[in-house]
């Protein structure tokens, strides 16, 4: 708590001399700005006030805590839960490496306790997965069914975890903007953590980058988002790469590349930051950057008054950018620069603008200051929710090395904010999920598997044991936690859903044109994505997201044409062709499972979720295309990006994994079962909307 808080002086003090401030930032939203000497004034009001109530709130917390449920006091002192999540951690490759004797730790914990597949949700994805561990309920109930959503009134898509809504009141004054209100990050998951219910209870809770967890709600704890958080432009993550190859500048999907010119041996370009939403015309703020080439493998950068040595081939430390709003504010990010190539051409990757855990441009944790205490205590880390620059690979900027690097480098971060925590760990709750294990199985799966299309011989023989490392690093991992902890804590280590081969694209949208069911304008054969082309006025259904599919219902999408008693009948139908479908050439089947519905999910949010979820088979996933409303000519297409794993399938082939120091009774534990017994092992009631149950005696 001392160090906390100094955090929040040093934030004042800091405040007080360089003007900087708080912002808050997403897609379309812009800066909401407060002045230092209000915000000074603000805090020491507060301060004041917390002080005066503080007897009042005492007798209140005593009064609301005889209402409570009992809980015995030796497990209100001693009893502690960590819970180790692995993304994606797949028990194919973990029973194989167990039986071979490569994961020793995890070996001790299984023999202590036990060892199941747990089963995972319909569909298998991470957001909708993790949701349901959070909650202890099912996609009906905690509003997530994908990473994508659709919305009725325009068929666009956007992001199902959350969205930054600008400020409500804005002040136009020849040609500036000033904010009177504060834009709002709203989370669209639903139903209540299990955490909170803990921490009501006087049980200590920190959770760490526990996906869609952003953005962070109040409680009686310490949390820091994951999954969800977006860099300082609003997007899931976009980099940048700056070179002097011609003819290379053009948008990417996930990023940008910015062509510069070399003045004898320096280079002048600039870093493109977030919209001024002090400005009526959206504009970036952009800040110089001087490059000066001091040989064929060092430059020196010179940006904000710093200058920063680059080698070729080696990732920087975390550098702070500070974008300049006018009226003496800022905002504050940080990114990794790689300098790739000097000679014959000049190649310089960026990483995404990072909010900065030291000065968050908008909430990443709770309370507020959690992210500074862990920076001041641990140093800088990766704030982006999806932190992994996949996309970079994808686009060859960064090379399988150079990736591979970057990951090792999180996973850094991520272990030394888990460690901060654990060992201070004294009673009550610590979660935290750790990505790579997801991010290099969905990128290295290719040297791993002959029959991809884009396995490389030479490549898998330098590759082709990356995954297996990294399933040996979090053995070792384990091994540290044993190392840490005593009788009286009780470790699971678990993951969301397991791995499978994405050798093949599928664009349903392309299907649905092919047999009747989508209508393109002017008699087109294709349409870009956002359903650029399709004429809605004779379209029956279409598909958006990794597992998604609707009908264009009439009453509920804008242009929507199908009368509600068309409904299940177009349903069935669609569920039984597409389970039936085979693909022309080889006779393989497509699908394991089309499911309704009203047949998986029950609560008062099933009327959000897809009005089909597809279960693919294995090697089979929904192309990009079909994810952002693409649909291109042809059906099939060989999957050849370096993103090569997946586990957007039917649900039963990709289970995830439960591994307990405490005997596991239930034969087929559910994802949604992990909530109730954790609160069953503090002694507590499981409430009764969860739909799990405890998979303990």
């Amino acid at each position: 708590m001392t160090q906390i808080a100094l955090c929040i002086l040093t934030e004042v003090l800091s405040l007080f001399f360089t003007g900087s401030a708080e912002a808050y930032i997403g897609p379309g939203a812009g800066f909401a700005v407060v002045s230092p000497i209000l915000l000074i004034s603000v805090t020491l009001l507060l301060t004041l006030l917390g002080i005066l109530f503080f007897p009042f709130r005492y007798l209140y917390k005593k009064i609301k805590d005889m209402g409570r449920q009992s809980i015995p006091k030796e497990i209100l002192k001693k009893k502690k839960v960590v819970i180790l999540g692995l993304d994606g951690l797949d028990p194919v490759l973990l029973e194989r490496f167990l039986s071979e004797g490569k994961l020793p730790h995890i070996n001790i914990v299984i023999q202590q306790g036990g060892y199941r597949r747990l089963q995972t949700t319909t569909p298998p994805e991470s957001p909708v997965a993790w949701s349901s561990f959070t909650t202890g309920c099912n996609p009906g109930k905690h509003n997530i069914f994908d990473f994508l959503m659709r919305n009725p009134d325009n068929y666009l898509p956007s992001y199902s975890i959350a969205e930054t809504r600008p400020p409500r009141w804005t002040l136009r004054l020849r040609g500036r903007r000033f904010p009177l209100s504060s834009p709002k990050v709203v989370g669209f998951r639903k139903e209540t953590p299990f955490w909170h219910y803990l921490a009501e209870r006087g049980i200590p809770a920190v959770i760490q980058r526990v996906p869609v967890t952003y953005p962070p709600e109040p409680f009686d704890g310490r949390l820091l988002s994951a999954m969800g958080v977006p860099d300082l432009l609003g997007t899931q993550g976009s980099f940048t790469f700056f070179t002097t190859c011609p003819g290379k500048a053009a948008e990417k999907r996930d990023g940008r590349v910015v062509t510069v010119k070399r003045q004898g041996a320096l280079i002048k370009t600039e870093i493109a930051g977030p919209d001024n939403s002090f400005r009526s015309k959206k504009k970036p703020v952009c800040i110089e950057i001087r490059i000066h080439i001091l040989s064929e493998k060092e430059v020196k950068i010179e940006i904000n008054k710093q200058v920063i040595p680059l080698s070729v081939g080696v990732f920087s430390d975390w550098v702070k950018l500070e974008f300049p709003l006018g009226f003496f504010l800022s905002v504050k990010g940080i990114v990794r620069f790689l300098l790739k190539e000097i000679e014959p051409e000049f190649k310089l990757y960026m990483s995404p603008i990072n909010i900065d855990p030291e000065a968050p441009a908008m909430p990443i944790s709770y309370p507020w200051i959690y992210s500074k205490y862990l920076a001041l205590s641990t140093g800088r880390f990766s704030t982006l929710g999806l932190a992994e620059d996949t996309s970079a690979l994808n686009e060859k900027v960064l090379t399988p090395q150079e990736f591979l690097s970057s990951c090792e480098d999180v996973y850094r971060e991520r272990h030394n904010i888990f460690t901060l925590e654990l060992d201070k760990m004294k009673r009550g709750l610590l979660v935290h999920v750790f990505d790579i294990t997801d991010r290099v199985q969905h990128m290295f799966w290719q040297y791993t598997d002959p029959g991809h299309p884009n396995y490389n011989k030479g490549l898998a023989e330098r590759f082709g044991g990356v995954i297996e490392d990294v399933y040996i690093k979090m053995d070792s991992l384990v091994g540290e936690v044993l190392d840490r902890t005593d009788e009286d804590t009780l470790l699971m280590i678990m993951s969301d859903h397991g791995f499978n081969s994405f050798r093949y694209a599928f664009n349903l949208n392309t299907w649905l044109l092919q047999n009747g069911y989508i209508s393109l304008k002017d008699g087109l054969k294709n349409s870009p994505e956002f359903f650029s082309n399709v004429d809605w006025q004779k379209t029956r259904a279409y598909a958006l997201g990794l597992n998604g599919l609707y009908i264009n219902t009439k009453g509920r999408e804008t242009k929507g044409i199908v009368e509600k008693r068309d409904l299940i009948p177009l349903k069935k139908e669609l569920k039984k062709r597409l389970e039936d479908y085979c693909e022309p050439e080889s006779g393989r089947k497509v699908f394991r499972s089309v499911h309704l519905r009203e047949d998986i999910y029950e609560g008062d949010c099933v009327c959000n979720a897809p009005d089909l979820v597809t279960g693919y088979e294995r090697n089979f996933r929904a192309s990009w295309q079909t994810a952002l409303g693409g649909i291109p000519e042809g059906v099939v297409e060989d999957n050849n990006k370096n993103w090569s794993g997946d586990h957007c399938v039917a649900s039963d082939l990709v289970p995830g994994v439960l591994i307990c120091n405490k005997r596991i009774v239930k034969k087929h534990p559910s994802i949604m079962d992990i909530a109730p017994s954790v609160l069953k092992e503090f002694k507590m009631d499981v409430p009764k909307h969860m739909d799990g149950e405890t998979f303990f005696e």
